[in-house]
């Protein structure tokens, strides 16, 4: 008798089981900032401007990131300067196709300035992009994007990049943006976190 109200808590219990293991961690990162220098073509005047890029990026849910960007670049023709700024802010959305894919969507809204000849110029648009992530080994990624932005001008571009991680949170990347009106380049040193 004794042994059967001994026995008898445990026999309520639910089966015990083993602590099922964490979910892995995922391949890509969207919680990073990131700091890079870039060189945009401008094939109307023949030049390029080069300037300084920054963005971050923070996951809110494990599909949902929220991201900051701001940027800004100098050209000068033939002593005529021009200055651009952009600051966006915007959330995007991502998955895994496979363990070594994602994709993902992101808009943003962007306030653009413009200054040259001794004029500022504002303008407030968007943008949205739609890209690929691939890891086709341990310590690199490459990606592919369509972006379109109207804010101080309308274009849409190709990206195409490669970033190569050299620990657990540091990256640098090389990223390209083909365009009709000019491309641009860039390289970037990205913190995950």
């Amino acid at each position: 008798m004794l042994n059967s109200l001994i026995a008898l808590p445990f026999a309520l219990l639910p089966n015990a089981q083993a602590a099922p293991a964490p979910p892995p961690k995922p391949t890509f990162s969207y919680t990073f900032l990131q700091a890079g220098v870039i060189s945009i073509e401008h094939d109307a005047v023949n030049e390029s401007s080069e300037g300084l890029a920054f963005r971050g990026s923070y996951d809110i849910t494990p599909n949902v990131n929220l991201t900051a960007d701001f940027g800004f670049d100098s050209l000068d023709v033939n002593g005529l300067k021009s200055d651009r700024r952009d600051i966006a802010f915007g959330a995007g959305y991502h998955m895994p196709l496979h363990k070594k894919v994602d994709i993902y969507g992101q808009a943003a809204i962007v306030s653009a300035r413009i200054e040259a000849l001794g004029q500022k110029t504002t303008d407030t648009g968007f943008s949205v992009e739609a890209g690929l992530r691939f890891m086709p080994g341990e310590f690199v990624e490459l990606n592919a994007a369509v972006h379109h932005m109207d804010a101080g001008g309308s274009t849409t571009n190709l990206g195409l990049g490669a970033r190569g991680y050299f620990s657990d949170a540091f990256s640098l990347g090389l990223a390209t943006r083909l365009d009709s009106d000019g491309n641009a380049y860039g390289v970037n040193l990205r913190y995950e976190f």
